[in-house]
């Protein structure tokens, strides 16, 4: 009995022990430093440390090249193209040509001030280092916390309609630096010499040094599956840039290429707008969050030297969202790949939390920014491992709405006939599924490249056929290497159940409890080693009271009693 006892208080105190144990999610985290600001707008729910509302504001870019492409004319490709290589929109900066050389070194960052002529005060930081001799300083434009006039001064390559210079410096005038009292003189146009610095074309053409040979854990391994398959770093500008130029691609393995340069005008449009952000922008998203965790530092606290990291994280989650969606979680609106989770989990009803409804907001979101929560309260308490978890958590949900559009376009270039008033001209969909297809088939061909070339044949732009049955089944056979599961996935909607074919997979071998996220397998993992160890203890104390009872003297003795 007093054995049986024993077991029963030890097995009490393990389930008290697993029911403590838990992964953070969504709840407030004690962030307690009081001398860092904690009030930054929030990001469709998440709270950034820093400020990031100049980086969120590269979606309104995008909104102009996609107002630009949806109506065909002669001068919308050349008009996308300069927003695309020039902005208008994120990281505003004068350049201002100064009347005279400066006679000492003025270091970037330092703070700046002049005029717009309307009697305003113009604040900003000089964005390059400008050395002894130099005729030419960078004004960066001051940006606030409040996403809606996070900048006054918008130029760059938009259109007229589109600028703001409410903000800008005037043509001519003087610049006083920091709180000295030195003034440079200077010159500059308004209209012309109002430029960024963050542009949508450079999240890839910078690839090459951010990526691939910066220092830390370069090169990244996400984006060293593209590398390898593409075989050249600036694979998504080189296919954007081909497709507003209307030229062919030249991938030196062949893999994507365009199927014909002579593309009507919705391929091309297609083709670039959803390869600027399934392409270009969401792989500048996973290399932010893998720069936070090479800034990360263990022995690091919020109270010292973790900012860089937070910051940087901060940024992914900007990039991820845009500023279109607002401070506040729900159903997806902007244009970047927030959006494109919440629209695709209707078409697959994958939204909601249990993900099984075709309303609210998206699974893949809801989850994603558990991660972004998480891996921020890593981050401060220099938990740089457990971080990383919540990186590979996020890279692996961002996988479900990838695959979710290549299927399905490949259902409907497959399977279903051409709108009868588009002259079955099914030109825009194909170049549709052949982009979601490009943004996903790296990562295919690092599990399987069978399977990616199965893919691919059935996906490419302009090809002759589209066997929808062989893609989901190449798709389905790299689930486990994905990091999703068929029920994230889910089958193409159609009224009150699925498409015929399009159904959803079934895992099984594979928990239909969603994603478990690697995080919570680490804790499941610690837990189970420690209840594994305590059950071997257990044992070792159960086989050694038993002998002491075979022995004739056993470790619990009656209190005797009367006889």
């Amino acid at each position: 009995m007093m054995i049986i006892f024993s077991t029963i208080i030890l097995l009490s105190l393990l389930s008290s022990s697993l029911s403590k144990t838990s992964f953070p999610r969504s709840e407030k985290l004690p962030i307690t430093d009081i001398s860092r600001k904690l009030s930054y707008q929030a990001i469709a729910g998440y709270e950034p440390t820093s400020r990031v509302t100049d980086h969120a504001a590269i979606d309104l870019d995008m909104d102009i090249i996609l107002q630009t492409l949806g109506t065909e004319f002669n001068d919308a490709f050349d008009i996308v193209a300069g927003i695309y290589s020039q902005g208008g929109n994120s990281k505003s900066y004068a350049k201002l040509t100064l009347n005279q050389p400066v006679t000492q070194v003025i270091e970037k960052g330092t703070n700046v001030q002049g005029g717009n002529g309307n009697n305003e005060v113009v604040l900003g930081k000089v964005l390059e280092k400008v050395n002894i001799g130099d005729s030419v300083l960078k004004f960066q434009y001051e940006t606030s916390d409040n996403q809606k006039n996070y900048v006054k001064c918008r130029v760059g390559a938009l259109p007229v309609e589109n600028q703001d210079t409410r903000g800008c410096l005037k043509n001519s005038g003087d610049i006083q630096l920091g709180y000295t009292e030195t003034y440079l003189s200077y010159l500059y146009n308004k209209s012309t010499d109002n430029l960024n610095k963050r542009t949508i074309k450079e999240f890839s053409s910078s690839a090459a040094d951010k990526m691939q040979n910066c220092s830390g854990g370069c090169p990244y391994s996400d984006f060293e599956q593209f590398l390898t398959y593409y075989g050249r770093p600036d694979y998504g500008d080189h296919w954007v840039s081909s497709a507003l130029s209307g030229t062919n691609t030249q991938f030196e393995n062949g893999n994507a290429n365009f199927g014909d340069p002579n593309l009507p005008f919705v391929s091309r449009a297609e083709c670039a707008k959803k390869g600027m952000v399934y392409m270009n922008i969401y792989m500048y998203v996973i290399r932010e969050l893998e720069d936070a965790l090479d800034d990360c530092g263990s022995t690091c606290t919020l109270y010292n030297c973790n900012d860089d990291p937070v910051q940087a994280w901060d940024k992914g989650v900007a990039f991820y969202t845009g500023s279109l969606q607002g401070s506040n979680a729900g159903p997806g609106f902007g244009n970047l790949f927030y959006a494109l989770a919440d629209k695709r989990c209707k078409n697959f009803q994958t939204c909601g939390s249990n993900s099984d409804s075709t309303s609210g907001g998206s699974y893949v979101n809801q989850e994603i920014f558990q991660e972004f929560v998480v891996g921020q309260y890593n981050l401060l308490n220099g938990q740089c491992e457990e971080a990383r978890k919540n990186k590979e958590n996020i890279v692996k949900l961002m996988n479900i709405p990838l695959i979710q559009g290549t299927l399905r376009y490949a259902y409907k270039t497959g399977n279903l006939p051409a709108d009868p008033q588009k002259s079955q001209d099914m030109s825009k969909e194909d170049a549709e599924g052949a982009v979601f297809a490009a943004s996903i088939l790296p990562k295919i061909h690092h599990c399987n490249p069978d399977d990616a070339k199965i893919i691919l044949d059935n996906m490419y732009l302009n090809s002759d056929v589209t066997d929808f049955t062989a893609v989901k089944e190449a798709f389905e056979r790299n689930y486990g290497c994905l990091g999703v599961t068929c029920d994230t996935v889910g089958g193409l909607v159609f009224g009150d159940g699925y498409y015929p074919d399009a159904e959803p997979c079934s895992d099984r071998f594979v928990s239909k409890s969603k994603i478990l996220t690697k995080a919570s397998k680490s804790i499941i993992a610690a837990v189970a080693g420690v209840a594994g160890a305590l059950i071997i203890v257990l044992g070792v104390c159960l086989m050694f009271m038993a002998k002491r009872e075979r022995e004739g003297t056993p470790i619990f003795r009656s209190s005797g009693g009367i006889n």
